[in-house]
């Protein structure tokens, strides 16, 4: 069985993003990386265009799975799936609505949200929308941001990262704004 793929389509609705998203998890560099069949890689991908314009059977992206943090960027021709060009890149993109509801759903499980929680609770996108980490060996753990907004007691925003990966909170992220009763249209 296939792993499910989440595709999202930019400028070029022809590319045949269900072929190329289930090539690339064929593709020897990925099964490599040790990404399990149940990941739901993200796959970014636009046809390249010629000299005047119109696009070729080439397409150009970018391929992201969020359970490990791995990405590639992505080259291929579409008459060729079982040849695409794969090369790691440390390129990630932005939170999809997927992403942000998984990293609401860890950040509701976080024993300090419960003790926070009340009635009125918001959890939103604020910006920046990543607070990634930089690790020792300059890789970096993308981490999505996510704010609470309060109703009432303080501070009435807070904003947190959430490393889906592994499934944790960071309650003062580096790279944020500090929590505050301040609201942003002031």
């Amino acid at each position: 069985m296939a792993p499910r793929v989440e595709l999202e389509v930019l400028e070029h609705a022809e590319l045949p993003l269900d072929e190329i998203g289930i090539a690339i998890t064929r593709q020897s560099a990925w099964r490599a990386a040790g990404i399990s069949a149940e990941s739901r890689p993200r796959i970014i991908a636009e046809a390249v265009e010629d000299r005047t314009g119109k696009p070729t059977h080439e397409f150009a992206g970018l391929a992201f799975d969020s359970a490990t943090n791995q990405g590639w960027e992505i080259r291929g021709d579409v008459n060729y799936l079982d040849s695409i060009n794969m090369v790691p890149t440390a390129a990630t993109p932005l939170p999809s609505q997927e992403e942000l509801l998984e990293a609401a759903q860890i950040l509701r499980a976080d024993d300090a949200f419960a003790r926070i929680a009340e009635e009125g609770v918001v959890i939103y996108q604020p910006m920046p929308p990543l607070a990634d980490v930089e690790q020792l060996d300059g890789t970096a753990i993308r981490r999505i941001t996510l704010g609470i907004r309060r109703p009432s007691g303080g501070p009435k925003h807070h904003i947190v990262a959430v490393d889906i990966a592994r499934r944790t909170v960071d309650w003062y992220p580096t790279g944020v704004h500090s929590p505050t009763d301040d609201d942003c249209e002031r």
